[in-house]
């Protein structure tokens, strides 16, 4: 819905003989944005998917060691597989961790998302 516009616009603003360069610049500066969109915002997911998982088993009194914690965030951060990770955990502490594996991927889609609210609402000021 926004690509016709845009490149209608990126075009409209210049001599017919500069239009061929407007549309390229324009479809390049797009997926350039795109690139470092996702990279950005994918690298914020996982930090905060790793993070939130590692404080949440790090709370005190929890039967997940220190150890399986971190490996399980960092799998499931890479998107390596939560059944993996899972199985590094004592069974009797497998629904704690999955409990956690839940609350970290919303907390790092709630992150995403707000960042995404704040971008575009600059972005239309």
């Amino acid at each position: 819905m926004v690509n016709p516009p845009l490149a209608s616009t990126a075009i409209g603003v210049v001599t017919p003989d500069r239009a061929g360069m407007a549309s390229g610049i324009n479809a390049t500066f797009r997926q350039i944005g795109i690139a470092t969109g996702i990279a950005g915002l994918g690298s914020l997911f996982s930090h905060t998917v790793r993070t939130h998982i590692v404080s949440l088993l790090a709370a005190g009194g929890s039967p997940v060691p220190a150890s399986a914690a971190h490996r399980l965030a960092a799998d499931v951060a890479q998107g390596s597989g939560v059944a993996g990770g899972l199985s590094s955990v004592p069974a009797q502490a497998r629904p704690i961790a999955a409990h956690a594996i839940r609350a970290g991927f919303v907390a790092g889609l709630n992150e995403v998302f707000l960042i995404g609210a704040i971008l575009a609402g600059v972005a239309r000021c």
